[in-house]
């Protein structure tokens, strides 16, 4: 069987002055996932990309030989992106790899900021509407459906003040950078199973 392809988009904005934002928890995430260097500019779809290690595997039920029952474990290609066009035009990126890779809208996943949980937490999900994250009405324009999978990183707090642009575009505390971090392998095994299992069985074990 043909190796199926996902996409994992992380959101966020290039450059210095944005490193430690809380609208850029999903770069920093994919920072700690992998290495400043292990990532490749490709000028044509405007983001970093890296192609995840041969570890991913997809269940699949098998149709093609009849005498062998159930599923089986077919090899997945994960490529990674980091979009350098600024949020607000994330979804150009990930069109163009969508395109050009023949890739699934619903193999598709987008790690990123949410204002409305907690730092230190994230949450699994599918086809939810934008909620007023400017990233993620760029890429439900872009792909043309609400169906891809999303990991909402906690990036609110207790004291959050008013203004939610101005919030999310403010540093981390020390603290709280630490505690995102600090969530980088349990997302990496998120996705890992979303790619394997599916995103329903997979939130059934990370949404609790």
């Amino acid at each position: 069987m043909e190796a199926e392809k996902w996409l994992v988009v992380f959101l966020g904005n290039p450059g210095k002055e944005y490193e430690r934002t809380r609208h850029n928890a999903g770069f920093i995430i994919a920072d700690e996932l992998v290495p400043t260097e292990g990532w490749t500019l490709n000028k044509y779809a405007n983001a970093l990309e890296i192609i995840l290690p041969d570890e991913y595997r997809t269940e699949k039920v098998q149709y093609e030989d009849p005498a062998v029952p159930g599923l089986i474990m077919v090899r997945a290609d994960v490529r990674a992106i980091k979009p350098q066009t600024f949020m607000n035009l994330s979804g150009k990126s990930a069109r163009y790899y969508c395109e050009k890779e023949r890739i699934k809208r619903d193999q598709v996943i987008v790690v990123y900021d949410d204002v409305d949980m907690l730092v230190g937490q994230f949450k699994l999900s599918q086809g939810r509407g934008d909620g007023n994250h400017n990233g993620i009405k760029s890429l439900i324009a872009e792909l043309g459906t609400k169906n891809f999978v999303r990991i909402r990183v906690g990036v609110g707090s207790v004291d959050r003040y008013p203004g939610l642009g101005s919030f999310v575009m403010a540093p981390f505390l020390d603290h709280e950078i630490g505690q995102v971090r600090q969530l980088a392998l349990t997302i990496h095994q998120c996705i890992r199973d979303v790619v394997q299992f599916g995103a329903m069985k997979a939130m059934n074990t990370y949404n609790k």
